[in-house]
């Protein structure tokens, strides 16, 4: 995961701070709402990211929109960003912290594409699957692709297993083309 360096010593200072006071659960929480209304509203990025807009107002815009909706030092956290100047790496910084609270509690996210939808029994063979490639609590992060026509694809951090019926299509259709046999002009 790549980042400023900035990003990521907020990220672990927050970590750290929510480890010390024993509230990582109700952070990651508040990181994860903070995330989440970052990622779908746009507008409200390029607000944090204006530098013509001052502090205060930037800082009682974040104010209406999470009022009761975050605890204390989530809240405070977000204050502190804008004083500093870095409410534009917000988004960023709140990447790199869930990304650190996963490491920090051993779970590893794997990304699984399948056709259709997984019943448990198949999702149990999956994650059976995944902790031969790594040790930790899996967490599975389901997507229905009907183009894959059949079996799955399953995808933890830079590793990837392709087990569907459309890439072994491709795979036969490449060697047919590849074909010794057959006179090229």
């Amino acid at each position: 995961m790549k980042g400023s360096k900035a990003s990521i010593r907020y990220a672990k200072s927050l970590l750290e701070i929510a480890v010390f006071q024993n509230e990582l659960e109700v952070v990651y929480e508040d990181v994860n709402t903070i995330f989440d209304t970052l990622s779908k509203n746009r507008e409200l990025k390029l607000l944090l990211k204006n530098p013509v807009l001052k502090q205060d107002k930037k800082s009682a815009i974040m104010a209406k929109i999470f009022e009761g909706h975050l605890r204390p030092l989530a809240v405070s956290f977000v204050e502190i960003l804008i004083l500093k100047k870095r409410e534009g790496l917000l988004t960023e910084i709140c990447e790199h912290f869930i990304y650190m609270y996963k490491k920090h509690l051993n779970i590893i996210s794997a990304e699984v594409k399948t056709a259709v939808e997984l019943d448990e029994a198949t999702r149990e063979k999956l994650r059976a699957i995944v902790a031969k490639i790594d040790d930790g609590n899996i967490e599975l992060h389901e997507t229905i692709d009907p183009s894959i026509v059949g079996g799955f694809v399953v995808r933890v951090g830079d590793k990837q297993i392709d087990q569907s019926i459309s890439s072994k299509l491709n795979k036969v259709e490449r060697e047919f083309s590849e074909n010794p046999f057959i006179v090229k002009y």
